[in-house]
């Protein structure tokens, strides 16, 4: 699980450093509304430095307002949703969650949500 974890930060930091322009600095991913609400609740569990706070807050703040919309539009658990997230956020979650302690009934959450990022990081990479 380490090298994938750094084999998507090496990912998302080339492409964020050789993307100009912000539609490049970003990364579709489809992640269902259950995958969201978890990736808030495992953000929630983490311990933080204090430098890392408004990084932090960013990508906490990126996936509870789209489990709050998936809400308001009364989506099911199981729904897709097409996010756009910025690379700086995918690299924050994958950072983040890369130290949290995962119980075995959520590791295929969580590792649908790793997988969906480096899959978009890796045809991103692709494209250019």
């Amino acid at each position: 699980m380490k090298k994938i974890t750094l084999c998507v930060l090496i990912i998302l930091f080339a492409l964020l450093l050789y993307g100009a322009k912000a539609e490049e600095n970003e990364l579709s991913i489809r992640i269902s509304v259950g995958e969201c609400i978890y990736a808030v609740n495992i953000l929630q569990s983490i311990d933080i430095y204090g430098e890392e706070i408004e990084r932090f807050i960013k990508t906490k703040e990126f996936f509870l307002d789209n489990a709050k919309k998936a809400q308001n539009e009364n989506k099911n658990i199981s729904d897709e949703l097409e996010l756009i997230i910025p690379i700086e956020t995918a690299q924050g979650f994958i950072s983040f969650t890369s130290r949290a302690k995962i119980k075995g009934s959520d590791a295929d959450l969580y590792y649908g949500i790793v997988q969906e990022i480096l899959e978009a990081a890796n045809s991103k990479k692709q494209e250019k």
